[in-house]
């Protein structure tokens, strides 16, 4: 009979990519592994993996389920998180999704005061763009994503603050010497964006396709442009940007789940704990007149 270990055994492999790894990670040996991977094939009756030179992958019909046993994994730690919440025990694991740029500015603050309140509670994260992060939320993935609103009409979302967008340029840099074009995250081509861009007789640096904020952030620190950055990127340097705030440009950033009132436990206290850290940390810019 199946069971929850075969499971975790056989996700694990999948995440390593290798017997031996996810042996390692499981504190088990390679031949318990392949044991446990056998025992679900013969079980389900087809094979889970394929074995070449380039190590192990999943076969098509070891795809197909794949989704499955993620959910039964999810649904089972859902559970326990649950019966300890009853208890009020705090353990567990939450996987938080989110943006590369959010996740270096804000998860090392939040984490930190998260594990310091809930020590038993393990903290997972997986980094992807937006897109990538709605595909998450959808397979259960991830319990919840942080990312910029609105987002998919089939999730459910809680606003934790709102963001204003800057044109940036390198301090100390007369703007005359830039060239007319901006570097704007692929993510951001909202109408107040692109008027304001307009009123100022610039225009979008086309060849430049990205939502990587550091590579952006790099090119106006190399004089080569100016650039759209949202705020909660570039508060902490702004000693070394020139900035001015684009009028009507607040975006929500906030938390994403398939339902709000169905998260666990333990990723109620997650996001509990981001409100209260960003109230504590997040310091809004002074008005910049234009």
């Amino acid at each position: 009979m199946m069971s929850l270990n075969q499971y975790k055994i056989f996700c694990k492999v999948i995440e390593l990519g290798s017997l031996t790894k996810a042996g390692e990670e499981l504190d088990l040996t390679q031949s318990a592994v392949s044991h446990a991977i056998a025992k679900l094939e013969r079980e389900f009756g087809f094979s889970l993996l394929t074995r070449n030179r380039g190590g192990i992958q999943l076969s098509q019909n070891g795809a197909r389920v794949l989704r499955y046993v993620e959910a039964i994994m999810k649904i089972d730690e859902s559970m326990k998180q649950e019966v300890a919440d009853i208890h009020s025990l705090d353990f567990g694991t939450i996987t938080v999704g989110s943006s590369r740029a959010i996740a270096e500015k804000w998860l090392p603050g939040i984490i930190a005061k998260f594990t310091e309140q809930y020590p038993a509670i393990e903290v997972q994260v997986i980094e992807a763009d937006h897109n990538d992060l709605e595909e998450f939320i959808f397979a259960g993935k991830v319990d919840f994503a942080f990312a910029t609103l609105p987002t998919h009409a089939h999730v459910e979302s809680i606003t934790l603050i709102e963001d204003r967008y800057y044109l940036v340029s390198k301090k100390g840099i007369d703007a005359s010497s830039y060239s007319s074009q901006v570097a704007v995250p692929n993510c951001y081509s909202g109408e107040e964006i692109a008027s304001f861009l307009a009123t100022k007789g610039l225009v979008k640096l086309e060849q430049l396709k990205t939502n990587n904020f550091h590579i952006i952030l790099e090119l106006v620190q190399k004089n080569f442009c100016q650039a759209i950055l949202p705020e909660f990127f570039i508060k902490d340097i702004t000693n070394d940007l020139e900035r001015v705030e684009i009028p009507h440009s607040l975006q929500s950033i906030g938390a994403v789940a398939p339902s709000i009132r169905n998260l666990s436990a333990a990723a109620e206290k997650f996001i509990a704990i981001t409100s209260f850290w960003l109230r504590e940390n997040y310091r809004v810019f002074e008005e910049n007149k234009l």
